[in-house]
């Protein structure tokens, strides 16, 4: 439990990391390249599979248009929306150690 808290303090770092050691020359930029292309590739390939089995198990997405919006989303999705759940979960574990754990005033509506 404990060490998955540490895991948006540790992307985090790596991303400090990587920008310092590619102004300081300390990335091999092919094989950073090459690594990059093997993430997007392999996250893009989990998406768009499941995507493809539910479009045909389910019958969801049955124009080509959602379909092809869909595979641009999981190919794009680790440059946007990576860096948006790391900011999330890093705001949230600075409200946590700030001891901010409410949600704050909630009004219910009606529908």
């Amino acid at each position: 439990m404990f060490i998955e808290c540490l895991g948006p303090i540790i992307e985090f770092g790596g991303y400090i990391y990587l920008v310092y050691a590619f102004f300081t020359g300390g990335v091999y930029l092919e094989f950073a390249i090459l690594l990059l292309l093997l993430f997007v590739i392999n996250g893009a390939l989990f998406s768009i599979l499941s995507v493809i089995m539910e479009s045909w198990l389910m019958k969801r997405y049955m124009t080509w248009k959602n379909i092809w919006r869909l595979f641009v989303l999981a190919i794009t999705e680790i440059f946007w929306y990576k860096p948006c759940t790391l900011w999330f979960r890093l705001v949230g574990l600075w409200n946590y150690a700030r001891g901010k754990s409410s949600w704050g005033d909630m009004v219910r509506k009606g529908l």
